[in-house]
């Protein structure tokens, strides 16, 4: 025991030290995710609203961290989340259309880095969304 700890005190062995800070982005590659929920949200840059769609981690050592993905329902944009509709296996829009349908789905995605004022943040590319039912990406070949 050292001089700052109380007797008594309980002391946990989790990494603090390699921990994701709050706000940073997750390192490049692959996860297994969840849509846990979904917001309309207006866009700060643009007329056109957003999906925030918030997806949780199922792998470790991040499981149940937070993952954003923000797709503009600009129309040359919202074909993004044609993409999650389809690798989620929803396909019958013909009424319109809901992100609820595809709540607790789940895939693959690839999370690349980019910058939005100043900051660092996770990118998903269309084409790097899969369907679990997809075979496995592997972190270990060249993206």
């Amino acid at each position: 025991m050292d001089e700052t700890q109380k007797e008594g005190e309980v002391l946990f062995n989790d990494d603090i030290e390699h921990a994701q800070e709050w706000g940073e982005a997750l390192p490049k590659g692959w996860y297994r995710v969840r849509l846990d929920k979904w917001e309309e949200k207006p866009s700060d840059s643009s007329e056109y609203h957003c999906f925030w769609l918030y997806f949780k981690v199922q792998d470790e050592p991040f499981v149940g961290q937070t993952l954003l993905d923000i797709i503009s329902r600009h129309p040359k944009s919202i074909g993004k989340l044609k993409t999650y509709y389809k690798k989620g296996g929803y396909t019958d829009w013909s009424g319109g259309h809901s992100p609820n349908k595809i709540l607790d789905r789940e895939y693959y995605v690839f999370v690349d880095h980019d910058t939005y004022k100043g900051q660092v943040r996770a990118k998903i590319a269309p084409d790097k969304i899969r369907s679990v039912t997809e075979a496995a990406p592997n972190n270990d070949v060249p993206f």
